[in-house]
């Protein structure tokens, strides 16, 4: 491995160990500030289709370049429009699974907060208080002329394609796409969260999608503990301390029993 960090020695890192339900448990149970970091894989099990990975995945189904992006909106602003919508009725019509469930059953007994990748709002629905979207939030839009408003999708203008009841404009879907940069206070948040957590829980995502890969890594290095959850062994993220490979709904649900 090339070592372009001369601070970093990756040589001496030691190799990340798989651990199990009860020393899970007990990094929980000694842990005074947890961060919990999820991406697309916790909300799979819900139903709802990732990016990455699976023949019928909305990669191979779908040009990312159009569908998710501001280039691909400017130029065909309906067919984004259609696919968005196709996409927040699917996101509703899912269920909280039991890593969702679980997750916000460890919320009512420790500090914990959550920062996610998803924009759909499983996390809440399953009675998480303390929930950060990265990308963005399927249930609300905002003015494409940036007149400023934002809010919820009801409240766009009905039409052809939904309009900012603000201005003359059309709205767009309040997701973070290719090429836009997230809400830099959502990093300034994130940032501050992590310089003081003990714990960091990684579900659900590989850790390739920047910024939100380097959080934890970036962050880790006093001496805080990582535990990856990922149903893929290669998922894990390489730098993490522990992990715990297979369905996050069921290791969840037997942490959460046992926190």
């Amino acid at each position: 491995m090339i070592n372009c960090d001369p601070d970093n020695n990756y040589e001496s890192m030691q190799p990340m160990k798989e651990t199990n339900i009860a020393n899970a448990v007990s990094l929980i149970q000694n842990a005074n500030v947890i961060t919990v970091l999820t991406g697309a894989g916790i909300s799979a099990e819900s139903g709802i289709q990732t990016f990455r990975d699976t023949p019928d995945s909305l990669w191979n189904r779908f040009d990312p370049e159009i569908l998710s992006s501001l280039n691909g909106f400017a130029g065909d602003p309906q067919l984004v429009w259609d696919w968005y919508v196709d996409r927040r009725t699917d996101m509703l019509a899912a269920q909280p699974n039991n890593a969702h469930i679980g997750l916000a059953e460890i919320a009512k007994k420790k500090d914990m907060v959550i920062f996610t990748q998803n924009i759909d709002d499983l996390h809440e629905r399953a009675g998480s208080p303390n929930v950060t979207h990265f990308h963005g939030d399927i249930k609300t839009a905002r003015c494409f002329a940036k007149c400023g408003w934002k809010g919820k999708f009801e409240d766009t203008v009905p039409g052809i394609m939904p309009g900012c009841p603000c201005c003359a404009s059309i709205a767009r879907p309040n997701v973070v796409w290719f090429g836009e940069m997230i809400d830099p206070l959502n990093m300034i948040s994130a940032n501050a969260r992590l310089q003081n957590t003990d714990l960091h829980i990684i579900i659900g995502t590989s850790g390739v999608v920047e910024p939100f890969a380097s959080l934890v890594h970036n962050n880790a290095r006093g001496g805080s503990t990582i535990l990856s959850i990922n149903k893929r062994p290669d998922d894990h993220l390489w730098y993490a301390d522990y992990s715990l490979t297979g369905s996050a709904g069921w290791i969840l649900d037997e942490i959460a029993k046992r926190v």
